[in-house]
């Protein structure tokens, strides 16, 4: 058996995923999960695949330690699954789901259910109210959380760890902990949680967290429309704008190449009013394959390719708009040795954002905490996600670098942007651009 040694990792594990030290009024957590790590193989497991599916156990999906859980989904008939044993429970009993995924391409691959069961063995409940659902993490690992309460009926309960018939793709899952709540919820919340893409609603968003923080609101993937600015992109910039906040807006830099007066004279006014930096977020922004393996436009070329896109975008900002780029941000957030020495022999950029903080290039890297972001899942704004998150960590942060996407941002997660930008407003948030704060932090 290995509860004992998960329930001794357990306060490791929230630590390390969340940096969030416990209070004695929270309610406490107790661990009912066995190898939820992975770790002893598939104990506790049962792996279940289709045509064209798997679900294995290896160390290529590990995040902590030697093993994880990778899902792969090549049909759109069928889908693979990983099957926890059935634990007892009863209704009224809450728990709190947390886990780390990662994924690679566009599109949601899966998540994991909470599947409530009868005496008989009959599922019982809402399935929609008990499944967190990961999305695109850009390569990178992210955590997930859910908390659930066991319906009127429930005898049991297990997790499914699975991708959905309709899709493809490939989803590696680690540090599964599943807990059973023990204490009382504070009046304001809910007594079970949204899904992972469920609106936020104001009762439930925490107050707490430190205040006079900085913040960078980082916006990746402009693009130019025909003939000027897209309406999502004038819209986010003017709103922002009005209320004097500051912000980062990343270039994809191909769209500098063909001539468009509007676009172009729209940059240079958002960059001569202060309130607006325009950074480098690649030339092409592609990811393709390559033998198999995944490449991106600044993980896998070689250093002469990656260069001659990364001059190629310095030089189109100076012809185009006037200045060169002063930050740097690669598209998915992904790079690697060869992408260090090109911005090694670029003086001007000074920041690197989401960037390699040991083999840094001589720049400011600025970091990210993937508790407070502006979209969970991504494209998804959540005001109570990220309010969650600030209250969790903003104790030991001097700063928050936020990532959105503006142009995936319909009315309504646009107006959930505006939420969490009058939360920062409310938390005395002081707004930067990122060579304002490297300026900030060097001081």
């Amino acid at each position: 058996m290995k509860i004992p040694r998960l329930l001794a990792l357990f306060p490791l594990l929230a630590l390390a995923a969340w940096h969030a030290p416990l209070r004695a009024s929270d309610p406490q957590l107790v661990p009912v999960l066995e190898n939820g790590d992975f770790e002893d193989g598939q104990m506790g497991w049962k792996l279940i695949g289709a045509p064209a599916t798997s679900a294995t156990i290896n160390g290529a999906a590990a995040r902590n330690g030697r093993f994880g859980l990778t899902i792969t989904d090549n049909s759109t008939e069928g889908f693979a699954r990983a099957e926890s044993k059935q634990l007892p429970t009863a209704p009224g009993r809450r728990y709190k789901l947390t886990f780390w995924t990662r994924t690679q391409s566009e599109g949601t691959y899966g998540g994991i259910s909470v599947r409530f069961l009868d005496a008989a063995g009959a599922t019982v409940g809402e399935p929609k109210s008990t499944h967190a659902q990961a999305i695109n993490t850009e390569g990178q690992w992210q955590p997930f959380d859910l908390t659930v309460t066991a319906p009127s009926g429930a005898a049991s309960v297990k997790l499914l760890i699975h991708t959905y018939s309709k899709q493809e793709g490939v989803l590696d899952v680690d540090d599964v902990v599943f807990s059973e709540i023990d204490g009382a919820l504070p009046p304001s919340a809910s007594t079970e949680a949204p899904t992972a893409t469920a609106p936020a609603t104001s009762a439930a968003v925490p107050t707490d967290g430190a205040r006079g923080l900085y913040i960078v609101i980082k916006v990746d993937d402009l693009i130019a429309a025909p003939g000027g600015v897209p309406p999502r992109w004038e819209r986010f910039v003017s709103y922002l704008r009005e209320r004097r906040i500051k912000s980062a807006v990343g270039i994809i830099t191909q769209s500098l190449e063909a001539d468009n007066p509007a676009f172009f004279s729209w940059i240079k006014d958002a960059h001569a009013s202060g309130l607006v930096e325009f950074w480098h977020h690649g030339h092409t922004h592609r990811q393709w394959k390559d033998n198999g393996a995944d490449v991106f436009e600044f993980k896998g070329p070689a250093y002469e390719d990656q260069r001659a896109n990364f001059v190629l975008g310095q030089r189109l900002a100076r012809e185009r708009l006037g200045f060169a780029f002063a930050t740097f941000g690669a598209p998915f957030n992904l790079t690697d040795a060869a992408t260090v020495r090109v911005l090694s022999e670029d003086s001007d950029i000074v920041v690197w954002l989401y960037g390699d903080k040991v083999a840094n290039a001589g720049k400011v890297v600025l970091d990210r905490d993937w508790g407070v972001n502006i979209e969970n899942p991504i494209f998804v704004p959540s005001l109570e996600k990220f309010a969650a998150g600030y209250a969790a960590t903003s104790a030991s942060r001097r700063y928050y670098v936020i990532q959105g996407h503006p142009a995936q941002w319909d009315d309504a997660r646009f107006a959930e942007f505006t939420r969490i930008v009058d939360f920062l407003v409310a938390h005395e948030a002081r707004f930067v651009t990122p060579a304002e704060l490297a300026r900030a932090l060097g001081s």
